[in-house]
């Protein structure tokens, strides 16, 4: 083929005109997957192609080719569509924005298109060739197994829906039962029923417990409304939170730090692991509706015990200040006082340590955190609660003692309660930075496979799957234009 293969990079949203151009270069304007319709290497390959995507939750028609007469054209459409799935597999379809959840662009993964297809080839099978790129995460595989057990489920036409109904306590009968023992037995929070009936007997009541753990509920083995209502998600409803989070896998490079601070911030749950293992885990209240918190990657780089607390200026004219006419001792209850008057003319207000302080008795110092930062809180009966939607955007913990001793380590770890005793701010230096992620999941699997669904609280799969959309029909318009116009 003497023809400049340049002349056939195509214009694809996603396409990498100069990988194109240094494939083709690099063998020098011959095609690399010619031959009859139905019999080339290409036709295999988009076969295979197509069905990696539908394993990796990606849509398989993203990666098709257009009928062409010219050996090619259709040459370069192949290569093109190798080369696109490369792209989506190694950095998601849909950029990391924090409007979808995401901790940013810049913690998107790097694809390099060149040297992906230096290392593809005729004859180089697909595996191998996909290999180099992806996610490496352990949790990415068994997302991906999830969602084939879930497909399965789906094209077995889901489960039966579990109406409306009063609350049923274990050994309590409904005729709403024998439904929420199929469901329960497809979903494999019941390995087997040896009951029947309409009883709630000893062993729904178990897998009951099991459903409600991995959704976020409480475990109490009873059908009442918050499971009723989980139960009543259909099967394909699972199957699309399935997938955008699939692609938030793909989409960001979270890294793998010897150790890190991991908040799950649609689970409302924080773990510390070290070596991609948990070692400490406990509850977390994060931003309310309006102050969503942010995913984001940072660096833990001190403890401050007994800190003080700087009101935010936003906080203190909205929901301090106005309250002053009506409780005029409201500053020096909450040992709360005028720290400067800002050139503006606005005020600044600091809260002296402690038990009424905002941030409690420690407070993790973030770097690069947009001023989101953890924190202990004064009210810790929130933490009972389920719906722990309650901060300004800051991410109050559970155990903020247990987890600054694990912090801090060795001899440090040990002066942590004697130190708060004393009641004065001491802040206490990382040895070496301690990574924090903050992440939005929505799904999510244990190394046992258990599979875990958390509400979209703030929204933010819904709009990935309309980004997801966006993106698919400027791609499919883009092949029609580019089919129209002959290439």
């Amino acid at each position: 083929m003497a023809r400049d293969m340049a002349g056939w990079v195509l214009a694809a949203p996603a396409a990498d005109q100069p990988a194109l151009s240094d494939f083709y270069s690099r063998r020098n304007g011959a095609l690399a997957w010619s031959g009859p319709v139905g019999e080339s290497q290409g036709d295999r390959l988009i076969l295979d192609l197509q069905a990696r995507a539908i394993e990796e939750g990606l849509p398989p028609e993203a990666y098709g080719i257009p009928v062409t007469t010219s050996d090619e054209e259709r040459d370069v459409w192949v290569t093109d569509a190798l080369l696109r799935f490369g792209h989506d597999l190694a950095a998601g379809r849909v950029a990391p924005s924090r409007a979808v959840g995401g901790p940013g662009p810049e913690l998107r993964p790097a694809f390099d298109g060149v040297h992906f297809l230096r290392r593809a080839g005729p004859g180089i099978p697909l595996a191998v060739t996909l290999g180099e790129v992806g996610p490496k995460d352990p949790g990415y595989p068994r997302l991906k197994a999830a969602l084939a057990r879930y497909r399965a489920i789906v094209r077995a036409g889901g489960w039966p829906m579990v109406g409306p109904g009063p609350v049923v306590a274990p050994n309590g009968r409904d005729p709403r039962i024998p439904a929420v023992r199929r469901e329960l037995m497809m979903t494999g929070d019941m390995a087997s029923s040896l009951g029947g009936g309409d009883t709630l007997d000893p062993e729904l009541a178990a897998g009951i417990r099991h459903f409600q753990g991995r959704m976020g509920l409480a475990a109490n083995g009873r059908l009442d409304d918050p499971t009723r209502a989980a139960l009543a998600v259909p099967a394909g409803v699972r199957l699309a939170v399935l997938l955008v989070n699939l692609d938030r896998w793909r989409a960001t490079a979270w890294g793998n730090p010897p150790i890190a601070v991991d908040v799950n911030i649609a689970a409302q749950t924080l773990a510390v692991a070290e070596s991609g293992k948990p070692d400490l885990a406990m509850r977390v209240a994060i931003g309310d509706r309006q102050h969503p918190t942010p995913a984001l990657a940072a660096a833990m780089t001190a403890v401050v015990l007994n800190p003080v607390w700087t009101v935010p200026p936003s906080i203190a004219a909205r929901e301090i200040l106005p309250k002053l006419a009506a409780d005029p001792g409201l500053l020096a209850r909450k040992k709360l006082s005028f720290a400067d008057r800002a050139g503006t003319g606005g005020v600044r207000l600091r809260q002296q340590p402690g038990p009424d302080n905002a941030l409690g008795l420690v407070k993790f110092r973030l770097n690069d955190s947009d001023d989101i930062y953890l924190h202990d809180t004064p009210r810790h009966g929130d933490f009972r609660q389920i719906d722990r939607t309650l901060s300004h955007g800051c991410v109050r913990v559970e155990n903020p003692v247990g987890l600054a001793e694990r912090m801090v380590g060795g001899d440090g770890a040990g002066r942590v309660q004697s130190l708060i005793a004393s009641h004065a701010t001491h802040t206490l230096r990382l040895d070496s930075p301690v990574a924090v992620r903050l992440m939005y999941w929505t799904a999510w699997t244990d190394a046992d496979g258990t599979v875990h669904f958390r509400d979209d609280i703030y929204g933010y799969d819904a709009r990935l799957r309309t980004a997801l959309a966006k993106v698919h029909r400027v791609m499919i318009a883009g092949t029609m234009d580019r089919r129209n116009n002959g290439m």
